[in-house]
Order: structure tokens, then C-alpha cells, then sequence
């Protein structure tokens, strides 16, 4: 009798546990969604190109990057499929964002075929402290995943890492050719810039620091 009442509490704290786990994770998404929402609206109609709109059916995924987190306390990071307008045309592309419910700070990071570094979330990495080459191999990868999320044909190829410098070339994965590089300056694991260069001929395309 006595086992009987046991399992029946477990499976009813297993049931209240269900619930309200799924009541604070939609609690969560509820003020992400209304983040998003605020700073990207949706428009019944509009001329100007380069307009981002996100629509709150489109489902929100949590990202597990522990470093970036590290360096961006209290925030979390989340997949979301966006709408992008430009010439009559919409791509869909998976963007990244960070949200920090507390201040109701969001950061969206672009994808890198709109404007490559020149955004906040990448200047926001300059100053950056680490404390070893351990955490510095896992940022570069961390760093990679956001810059390369959903790109389509373009695949990240080589990363180096070294105390001074993070290196990552890209290639064009439908004719396998270098495609871009990407530079991390460091002084003293201190993230000093941020170059973007050309792999064809070592010019910096764009420098954030």
C-alpha cells in the first residue's frame, strides 16, 4: 500500500514539475517574442528595402555557448527565423539574437551577407579577457558557430588559434575556394580587433576595434 502511494506522488511531482517547467520556459519566450516583436514589427506596407520583420508564430531555440554567455552575463541566446525585405524579395535566413530579460537589452546579430562585422554584437568583443588558451580554443569555436550560423554555401574550412591571434578561413562549399578570412587580434588574451581580409590578395575588408 505504502509503495503504491509513493509512485503515485512521484508520478504527480513528475506531472507538476512537467508544468511548470513548460510555464516558465513559455513565460521566457513570451519576453523574448515581445522583445522582438517591439524592435522588429510586423507592416502591412512599406517602401524602403532592408526592413526586418519577425512574426510570433516562428519558433524560438535556445543556444548553449557557455563562453559568449560567460562574457554576456545575463543574457541568453536563441535561434530565430526572420524575414528579410529587399527588392521585392524575403529571405528567411536563421538569425542569432542575446536577450537579457533583466535590463530588456536585445542584440541581433545579422547574418554576415548583410553587414559582416560592422554590427554591435561584434564590437561588443573587443575588450574581451580570457583567462587561457583553453577558454580562447573554445570561444573561436563558439565565435564560429554564430559567424557561420545558417550560411548557406559558404563553410567555414581552418581555424588556428593562437594566444595572439584567431584565424578562420572560409570557402565556397559548390567550388571548394577560399572565400574569407576572418582575424581576432589579441594582446595579453585581451581581444584588441577584429579584421575581416581577403583571402585572394590579404586586404582588410572591414576592421572592428
Amino acid at each position: 500500500m505504502l509503495s503504491k502511494i509513493v509512485v503515485k506522488m512521484k508520478y504527480q511531482l513528475g506531472i507538476l514539475y512537467f508544468i511548470l517547467s513548460v510555464t516558465c520556459f513559455a513565460q521566457e519566450n513570451s519576453a523574448v517574442e515581445n522583445a522582438l516583436i517591439k524592435r522588429f514589427p510586423q507592416r502591412e506596407s512599406f517602401t524602403a528595402d532592408g526592413v526586418w520583420i519577425y512574426y510570433p508564430q516562428d519558433e524560438l531555440k535556445k543556444i548553449n555557448l557557455p563562453i559568449i554567455q560567460k562574457k554576456f552575463p545575463g543574457y541568453d541566446i536563441y535561434s530565430v527565423p526572420m524575414f528579410y525585405f529587399i527588392d521585392q524579395h524575403s529571405p528567411n535566413p536563421q538569425c542569432v539574437i542575446l536577450y537579457n530579460e533583466k535590463i530588456d537589452d536585445l542584440i541581433f546579430v545579422e547574418p554576415k551577407e548583410m553587414e559582416d562585422l560592422d554590427q554591435p554584437f561584434y564590437k561588443r568583443l573587443i575588450g574581451l579577457k580570457f583567462h587561457n588558451i583553453n577558454e580562447l580554443k573554445q570561444f573561436a569555436k563558439e565565435f564560429k558557430s554564430i559567424f557561420f550560423f545558417d550560411t548557406g554555401i559558404e563553410v567555414p574550412k581552418k581555424v588556428k588559434v593562437a594566444k595572439n591571434k584567431i584565424g578562420i578561413v572560409s570557402i565556397m562549399e559548390t567550388n571548394n575556394t577560399l572565400f574569407r578570412k576572418i582575424e581576432i587580434v589579441l594582446d595579453s588574451f585581451v581581444i584588441k580587433e577584429i579584421r575581416q581580409i581577403n583571402p585572394r590578395n590579404g586586404e582588410i575588408e572591414m576592421l572592428v576595434n
